[in-house]
């Protein structure tokens, strides 16, 4: 899987995706909501695909530019992409981690889910909070 990961960002790299993205969103992006919209946007992409650092290879050659070309922190927006990835796969019931602990404790993995769901979103909110604050710093 993580070799089909680098396959498709040298795709990517050598079609000019990245360059034909950032070109489309800098206009529309505001700064101050790029690290914000970075963290929802690979959340729920992890969540929906079942894959976090799959997707998290393949915005990374995308945020980090864009970040850069905004004036942001590139250690902040790759900050919100691996935290991003992390809340989706947390919020999976599906995901492998759930289905670990939910054998070894003997309970189902919707269980699990539901018990650490009010975690991921306390976390998930604060984590907002705080991207907002710094994407307008």
């Amino acid at each position: 899987m993580m070799f089909i990961t680098f396959v498709l960002d040298k795709v990517n790299t050598d079609m000019g995706f990245t360059s034909f993205a950032i070109d489309i969103i800098e206009p529309l992006m505001k700064g101050d909501l790029l690290l914000f919209a970075t963290f929802i946007a690979v959340g729920l992409m992890g969540f929906c695909t079942g894959s976090n650092w799959e997707i998290s290879a393949i915005i990374m050659p995308i945020v980090i530019p864009l970040a850069d070309a905004l004036g942001i922190s590139v250690y902040m927006a790759a900050g919100a992409v691996i935290s991003g990835a992390a809340l989706g796969s947390q919020l999976r019931f599906f995901a492998s981690s759930h289905f670990l602990i939910s054998y070894t404790a003997d309970v189902k993995p919707m269980d699990i889910m539901w018990a650490t769901l009010p975690y991921a979103i306390t976390s998930a909110l604060i984590y907002e909070a705080i991207y907002i604050l710094l994407g307008s710093s």
